[in-house]
């Protein structure tokens, strides 16, 4: 296959030869979820492509292709289109082609590259991705030298490892003079939440989760953190908000900035606690609520309502369901006690049992 030399055509040359095969579209993109993989030798000899392309012309629909070759095992290379209705929401900015292109046609690239000692080079593409001062081998291709003390930010860029080697990348190629979307990607924040700890936002930005802090034989005591830009970074707000007791977080609600409820299951899930929060979560102090008791038939009462829902505003005062624990029974686990309070939640008062079906 001709053009498939990094070092002299960037990936112009082997985009070209599939352009030519399947007419690609004007606006071309990688897959969000699959990195565009590239493998090429000391000497710049592309030996593997692979990767999911997405694209589309301004004025018709979109495509999929999987595009793979392995010069190791067939010189030809696989394309194939996907059938399937088109996802418009997979296109983004943040994940075109151009930036790649236009970074390994830039001669600090390849002469970089060149005076490594490596067999052999593994690139991948996504499009923008978070760049760090702390990062080694971060270059701009506009500069001289390596860059090592801009802003935190997110770039189009181009990492390159030794082949099969992806533990730390040997170089991240950047252009400063091309600019990536003001707006940084959504975070998931639930990315790093672990089993066993919780969290919810009050706002699209504000949340508050329950992390572990220690474990020790199925017993779990946490800190409470806060975010205030969806979940990218935590702050740590009480050091022990269950007072030292520990179990197993059940969910944790702030209804405004200063108040909140955390819950706790302990004993096997046999009984909880509830802790309320009237300061932002600097402090916070144990609620109590009646138990509701069950009669049954010629066995003692029995207290199925252990499992503490987070409160809920209505326009005079909160309301809050009780449920029954992983070794509730009653109505098959169904029915939950409802508990009403008119002080914000310092005291509860029982309502009713609610029933459900299945």
């Amino acid at each position: 296959m001709t053009k498939n030399n990094i070092y002299n055509n960037g990936l112009n040359g082997i985009f070209s030869i599939i352009d030519r095969k399947i007419n690609l579209p004007d606006e071309l993109y990688v897959s969000p979820d699959d990195p565009l993989k590239v493998t090429f030798n000391r000497n710049g000899k592309i030996t593997l492509f692979e990767g999911y392309l997405t694209g589309r012309n301004k004025h018709t629909a979109g495509q999929t292709y999987l595009i793979t070759y392995d010069a190791n095992k067939d010189k030809k290379m696989t394309i194939i289109r996907s059938k399937s209705s088109f996802d418009d929401t997979v296109i983004k900015k943040a994940n075109s082609i151009e930036p790649l292109l236009k970074i390994t046609r830039q001669s600090k690239f390849s002469e970089t590259l060149k005076n490594q000692a490596e067999p052999a080079f593994d690139l991948y593409y996504a499009g923008t991705t978070q760049l760090k001062a702390t990062q080694q081998g971060i270059v701009d291709i506009r500069q001289n030298s390596d860059t090592s003390d801009f802003e935190q930010t997110f770039q189009y860029n181009v990492p390159i490892y030794t082949h099969d080697e992806t533990a730390q990348a040997l170089f991240r190629f950047f252009d400063s003079h091309i600019k990536a979307s003001a707006t940084l990607p959504e975070p998931d924040p639930t990315a790093d939440l672990n089993t066993n700890e919780v969290q919810s936002f009050r706002t699209k930005k504000i949340g508050h989760r329950l992390k572990i802090d220690n474990a020790a034989l199925g017993t779990y005591y946490y800190k409470l953190a806060q975010t205030n830009d969806g979940g990218r970074t935590w702050t740590l707000l009480n050091n022990d908000p269950f007072h030292g007791e520990g179990g197993t977080a059940l969910n944790v609600k702030f209804l405004t900035k200063s108040l909140g409820f955390v819950a706790l299951m302990q004993n096997s899930g046999t009984s909880s606690k509830l802790y309320r929060t009237e300061n932002g979560g600097q402090t916070f102090s144990e609620v109590s609520y009646t138990p509701q008791k069950i009669a049954l038939d010629n066995q003692d009462d029995y207290e199925p309502f252990v499992a503490p829902d987070m409160p809920t505003k209505t326009k005079n005062d909160l309301l809050m369901k009780v449920g029954q624990g992983v070794q509730g029974d009653y109505e098959g686990g169904l029915a939950e006690a409802l508990y009403h309070s008119s002080d914000d939640g310092k005291t509860w008062s029982f309502v009713k049992i609610i029933h459900h079906t299945n």
